[in-house]
């Protein structure tokens, strides 16, 4: 996770998983909810910090 933030810079839970369909997800398999899990608890261990867009709803971007 950290290393695709890395790369391809801040985004919510859904560009996650695109992002790791097309690079690691060809030879790497994981669960796909793990993708959707796993944002929050680094950000809990204050590896990732979460922001909101401006303007209200959507999801949660993860710099």
């Amino acid at each position: 996770m950290l290393g695709l933030l890395a790369q391809f810079g801040s985004g919510t839970s859904y560009d996650l998983k695109r992002w790791a369909d097309s690079s690691v997800g060809f030879f790497w398999t994981f669960p796909r909810s793990q993708l959707y899990a796993e944002p929050q608890r680094l950000v809990t261990l204050g590896l990732l910090a979460e922001r909101q867009e401006a303007g209200g709803g959507g999801d949660a971007r993860l710099p």
